[in-house]
């Protein structure tokens, strides 16, 4: 029998997800072309209209396609205007050539060569660069190719290397000036040039810190080292590396109907190591996990425009766009093939911290410490020492529900922590992130920011999923049937070169309510919206129905349906409802619900119709036609992302 494979058609496939932003590109807002001069804030760039000839202002959201390559990482604030006013005429003959009808393009070389007063083999030069990088800067004249480069000769570098190794960089932890000594002894010997006292320091500092650290048996110092130097590369800007941690936040919450202490939640924080801004952080009471913080990094990546307008909150919060390296707790819960796969898809960098190296989160723990010293101020606080509690009831003290004290969270971090001074940095951290953007008098600016396309898809894409055929009945997921007028075609589909067997379709679903799972459509190549198919069911968690799944077996029941799943559910409520006096366990649950519930109020749907090829068969099945991007997947999302044991 030949093996079963996924079946590459029907996965969704890569698109043109990311757009670089950045110095020297050609981008366009709506069908009007610019020319990126410089970033004017950490989310909008000053560019040239090319068709005015006037500079204006253009936010990141406004930008519809880029030109610019990944290799771009140029900041213009240094660049001669007359060498700018050059290129950008250089790139409206390439413009207009372009433009031109393939037939006859070769006389209209011609002519706008004599026009120009340049050789038409000049003009074809110049539209091969920008097609090879999509800027106007590639016009301009190239650096020097040896500019930076090591003028002395081979013979004279492997005596410099040999001295650095065998005199400086060993366990005696000699000085610089005493292999300084050697190098002069054996020049002189060998009759080769010698190099300053300054260029032969220099030459030492081209080893790395955490490898000069580790040669000279400073295991502490390499230690400390390692993190940016060894594993991370070169992190001198924003966005370079996030990393991520979860911590049982140190306060008890109470549910928001009868203000019963119901549990400690958790929270999971992204941090820019850079700047050290928090660009996301996520509260929840069930425990963390691929969700959490496929939720997380999706925040990090996304404007949040809509999340601050959501909590009513006027603090500026300008980070955004594709980030280098994401580290993750090395913990088992966070190698979903899931979020590696959506981190693959969008080009974002995973890393694990590794194994017994605390230093490798060292700057997000110490900030979830700082948050968490903070908390214990709170009402209802557990404190992080047992000690320290003594005789304090935190239960009976509590008094911020989840939601409250999320926007405790918001305030103590954008308002507070993002505007105060911050003791490594000099500064604080919104001004190190936007001057890492922007650049400044000492220091060019990060050179080409990458921005997600489609927001809504990357949310969809961090949700977990799984395989399922289409039948006349639509799709089966735990026992749940979900159809749509959209399944129609679908049904009893085989793979491709496989008719033996019934063709697998990519679904995802967010587990908070599973009343709604998203199919990928391989031909439109899309998402859209499955609900139940008995739409009186209510919506439920993926949690609650684990529970009455567990609850159906520990009564017995055996080959548990649909039917069965909700009548137990609503047994259940009624049971919860005519208890008396709510339980901690009760409450925390009833919360839980609450919250879900809402989530799915807010994620009700205007129906738009789809295109003709998927028309539905029958009028009823109109309001299945919902387009994806439409959907809020993510609507009960809190503030951002990260568990500290």
């Amino acid at each position: 029998m030949a093996s079963r494979t996924n079946p590459q058609s029907s996965k969704p496939q890569a698109s043109n997800i990311t757009l670089l932003i950045a110095p020297g590109a050609i981008v366009k807002r709506g069908e009007t072309p610019f020319c990126v001069r410089r970033f004017e804030s950490a989310d909008s760039v000053l560019a040239r209209n090319l068709l005015t000839s006037i500079d204006e202002v253009v936010s990141f959201a406004d930008i519809t396609s880029s030109s610019a390559k990944q290799e771009v990482r140029l900041d213009l604030a240094s660049i001669d205007p007359d060498a700018w006013e050059d290129a950008v005429e250089k790139y409206d003959y390439v413009a207009k050539l372009l433009k031109h009808p393939i037939e006859g393009r070769r006389q209209y070389a011609n002519e706008l060569a004599v026009q120009g007063g340049f050789g038409t083999a000049s003009l074809y030069r110049w539209v091969d660069k920008f097609q090879k990088n999509g800027t106007i800067t590639c016009f301009m004249r190239a650096r020097r190719s040896d500019a930076g480069k090591i003028r002395t000769t081979e013979d004279v570098e492997a005596v410099i290397y040999d001295v650095i190794v065998s005199e400086y960089l060993t366990g005696q932890k000699k000085s610089p000036a005493h292999a300084y000594k050697e190098l002069k002894r054996r020049c002189n010997n060998e009759k080769l040039p010698l190099i300053s006292y300054v260029t032969f320091v220099q030459r030492i500092e081209r080893f790395a810190p955490e490898e000069r650290a580790r040669r000279r048996e400073e295991r502490h110092k390499a230690s400390r080292l390692e993190p940016i130097t060894g594993a991370f590369g070169d992190l001198n800007t924003a966005m370079a590396l996030i990393q991520i941690d979860h911590t049982r936040v140190d306060l008890e919450v109470v549910d928001s109907v009868h203000r019963i202490a119901i549990d400690r939640p958790w929270l999971t924080v992204a941090i820019d190591v850079y700047s050290r801004m928090v660009v996301g952080w996520f509260l929840s009471l069930d425990p963390p996990g691929t969700l959490g913080t496929g939720i997380c990094i999706a925040n990090a990546v996304l404007p949040k425009d809509n999340l601050l307008a959501k909590y009513g909150l006027s603090y500026k919060w300008p980070c955004q766009g594709k980030p280098g390296i994401v580290h993750l707790d090395n913990a088992r819960e966070f190698r979903g093939h899931a979020l590696k796969m959506a981190c693959q898809e969008h080009g974002i960098d995973i890393q694990f911290r590794k194994l017994k190296k605390p230093q490798y989160g060292a700057h997000i723990e110490r900030y979830l410490g700082t948050l968490m010293a903070a908390i214990h101020a709170l009402p209802g606080t557990t404190f992080s020492n047992p000690r320290d509690k003594e005789d304090y009831d935190s239960a009976a003290k509590a008094a911020l529900t989840l939601e409250e004290l999320d926007e405790w969270l918001a305030h103590r971090i954008l308002g507070e922590y993002h505007n105060n001074i911050h003791s490594e940095l000099g500064c604080s951290p919104i001004k190190k992130y936007i001057d890492s953007i922007r650049g400044t008098d000492d220091a060019p600016g990060i050179g080409a920011i990458p921005i997600a396309t489609d927001p809504e898809r990357l949310r969809i894409d961090f949700l977990p999923y799984e395989e399922r055929t289409v039948r006349a009945d639509g799709i089966e997921w735990d026992k749940i049937q979900y159809q749509s007028g959209v399944l129609t075609r679908w049904i009893g589909a085989k793979e491709p070169g496989m008719k033996r067997y019934g063709r697998k379709f990519i679904v995802r679903r967010d587990p908070r309510d599973i009343s709604t799972i998203m199919f990928y459509d391989p031909d439109l190549q899309k998402y859209f919206p499955i609900h139940y198919k008995n739409i009186a069911h209510p919506s439920i968690s993926l949690w609650e129905l684990a529970a009455v799944r567990r609850h159906l077996e520990k009564e017995g029941r055996k080959n548990i349906d649909e039917d069965m799943i909700f009548n137990a559910l609503n047994h259940m409520k009624r049971i919860e409802e005519n208890a008396v006096g709510a339980t901690r366990a009760l409450a925390k649950e009833r919360e839980r619900n609450r919250q879900r519930t809402k989530s799915v109020a807010s994620q009700k749907n205007r129906a738009v119709p789809l295109p003709p090829s998927v028309k539905a068969k029958e009028e009823d099945d109109d309001d299945d036609y919902i387009d994806a991007s439409k959907i809020p997947i993510f609507a009960m999302t809190k503030l951002g992302g990260g568990r500290r044991s």
